[in-house]
């Protein structure tokens, strides 16, 4: 506004030679057409649009919000390749770590909650997707064991027998002095003895699938087995901040665009004093949205952060096109009929928003020859659904003024 008027004050008048680019017989060809679908083929659009409508509402119903904490990495990178290694080999690579507080000082050292860890750590240890899990209750199994001449046969909780002398190696190793470094026990109780730390590795299944075994397979046992105890049992790590951080811009995803067009809604307001355009200007908005969670729903394409911006950046560019158009529209109006007022906007502003629609093309297809899958989607369906964000408003928005809008 401020910057560009002020330089081509001081810059000299563009050449002929400089501006041919605006009486291409390719460009003039491609908006005369937008006008003879615009005022001669009302009815083929909105039925077009309609079954675009229909097609992409149902290819969204099969869009997955999943995501994988490497997906995007590619397949044949030694990245992968170690990882999936680990996958197979060590039952998992996400961390899961779950405190048990005892809400007592030393009560690590009661024998019923180490029980009750130890029966969630059997829990845990059955499935094959989650690795064997380690805590303070392996250190006082293999207490015991040491404790009997390093027979195997005795690697198991001590009874009511052996207990004081077995749990008298906890309390000397969260207790005393040594660093931290050589005093292994510390890494798994709190310096008090209330707090005792499980950690494990769990597979990378995806969002959905480690969502779903949290919350309706591990929470549910955890609340079983602690159920009649002061102990209070929180689960944490990795795993369950990426399960939230996907919830959540699923979440933000969906607040975000109400509230995009709650504001779209009222600078349209502003603009044309009139709900009809107001609901008139959303319209062809919405249709590429609505085709880019179809393409993503068709092809597989699960919802994800990477994928996730296609949508901001698709309603974000939309929507500057059909305000361009309808302001356009709305000074051409002023001393124009309806119909004029159309020719006209779509033969000024359509060229621009046509050269727009090329430049930003060819600015984002160059991201799908990377080797980052995320990169590649936004990259791919970012350039296919700007091309169809400038046809809708330049064939839907004219047609539907055509047929609704009175002056």
């Amino acid at each position: 506004i401020f910057l560009l008027p002020t330089a081509y004050i001081y810059l000299p008048a563009p050449k002929k030679s400089q501006t041919d680019y605006l009486n291409y017989s390719f460009i003039n060809k491609l908006i005369s057409s937008f006008i003879y679908i615009s005022f001669n083929h009302k009815k083929s659009v909105f039925l077009t649009f309609t079954f675009i409508f229909i097609i992409s509402i149902y290819g969204i119903t099969k869009v997955k919000s999943v995501s994988y904490i490497v997906d995007d990495v590619p397949a044949e990178s030694s990245l992968m390749k170690d990882l999936k290694f680990f996958e197979r080999n060590f039952s998992g690579v996400m961390p899961l770590e779950i405190v048990v507080d005892t809400k007592m000082k030393r009560g690590v050292q009661n024998l019923n909650t180490l029980k009750k860890v130890d029966r969630l750590e059997n829990f845990l240890s059955d499935k094959s997707y989650v690795s064997s899990p380690i805590s303070i209750v392996s250190f006082v199994k293999a207490s015991r064991q040491a404790y009997y001449n390093n027979n195997p046969y005795y690697y198991s909780m001590p009874n009511n027998r052996d207990k004081n002398f077995i749990l008298r190696y906890i309390a000397d190793g969260y207790q005393n002095n040594i660093s931290d470094e050589d005093n292994i026990s510390k890494s798994f109780v709190d310096s008090t003895g209330q707090k005792i730390r499980i950690s494990l590795n769990i597979s990378d299944l995806g969002s959905f699938k480690l969502d779903s075994i949290v919350s309706n397979i591990i929470k549910p046992k955890i609340d079983e087995i602690f159920s009649k105890s002061k102990s209070e049992v929180v689960l944490t790590g990795t795993t369950l901040t990426f399960i939230k951080g996907i919830n959540f811009l699923i979440e933000n995803l969906l607040q975000s665009m109400l509230l995009a067009f709650f504001i779209i809604s009222l600078i349209m307001s502003a603009l044309f004093r009139n709900i009809k355009m107001v609901i008139i200007s959303l319209i062809p908005n919405i249709i590429p949205l609505l085709i880019a969670g179809g393409i993503m729903g068709f092809l597989s394409i699960p919802l994800k952060p990477s994928s996730a911006l296609v949508f901001s950046i698709v309603f974000g560019i939309s929507v500057d096109y059909s305000i361009h158009f309808l302001a356009k529209f709305k000074n051409e109006l002023i001393n124009n009929n309806l119909k004029d007022s159309i020719l006209k906007t779509i033969s000024q502003t359509g060229k621009s928003m046509v050269f727009t629609s090329f430049i930003l093309f060819f600015g984002f297809i160059i991201f799908a020859f990377s080797n980052f899958g995320g990169t590649i989607v936004l990259g791919v369906l970012t350039s296919i659904i700007l091309f169809v964000a400038m046809i809708t408003n330049l064939t839907l928005l004219p047609s539907i003024i055509l047929h609704f809008y009175k002056k």
